[in-house]
């Protein structure tokens, strides 16, 4: 019985925070003067033509959907004006050496809404991962927080207007994805890719054990930049 107890306490209670940060690096001073405010809707429409649709897609733990709590977070200026959104699912009993995947899309079209892309451009998807231990064991028994870069990959395919799709490859990092204007009578023009980013926990941290991993926390930071191809 006292041993099951003492199993019981080394159960892991992770507060795994995964933060969708979006943002839009804007390369062309043309479109600089329209990059003040953010749609906390995930549509970003920049100066009424540049344009793309993120969608939220489900976070995997092992290739198990994650059943989480979704939490929208703003920060604000000295204005009081929403200068950025933070968004998080949280869960628990995340192990270490878990595979955890979140899936989501990016498209030229808003096809319940109608909003579309209106000049040509491309974009950029990259993510970092860190792991942040408020109890970290050293060696001589002491204890004292610690974070650690856990690497991120991105894969991604194409989606077809007909529903069809292509297989996923793996992301570079320097890669650029076009982000063509949308014609809805030229289902050519139609653009949607899905992406997955895998983070695999305490891969490179194989020193620590459970203990660490109390009130620990994995956060995703994710980026979508965009600009047009002037």
């Amino acid at each position: 019985m006292l041993k099951s107890i003492l199993k019981t306490k080394k159960i892991l209670y992770v507060f795994l925070y995964v933060v969708f940060v979006f943002v839009v690096y804007l390369t062309s001073s043309t479109l600089a003067k329209y990059s003040t405010k953010q749609d906390p809707s995930g549509n970003f429409n920049i100066g009424d033509k540049l344009y793309f649709c993120y969608e939220r897609g489900d976070l995997y733990r092992n290739n198990q959907v994650i059943i989480g709590v979704p939490i929208n977070e703003y920060i604000y200026d000295e204005n009081g004006k929403v200068i950025e959104e933070v968004r998080r699912i949280e869960t628990m009993n995340v192990a270490p050496a878990d595979t955890l995947t979140y899936h989501f899309s990016v498209a030229n079209v808003n096809e319940a809404t109608g909003e579309q892309n209106g000049v040509a451009g491309y974009f950029k998807i990259s993510a970092t991962s860190i792991l942040s231990m408020p109890a970290y064991r050293n060696p001589d028994g002491t204890s004292q927080a610690k974070t650690w870069n856990i690497a991120c990959t991105i894969s991604y395919r194409k989606v077809y207007k007909n529903g069809t799709k292509t297989q996923f490859k793996n992301l570079t990092s320097d890669a650029n994805i076009d982000l063509p204007v949308y014609d809805e009578n030229d289902d050519s023009t139609f653009m949607k890719y899905e992406f997955q980013v895998y983070v695999v926990l305490d891969d490179q941290v194989r020193a620590s054990s459970d203990d660490d991993y109390v009130d620990a926390t994995s956060t995703i930071y994710l980026f979508i930049d965009a600009t047009n191809n002037d």
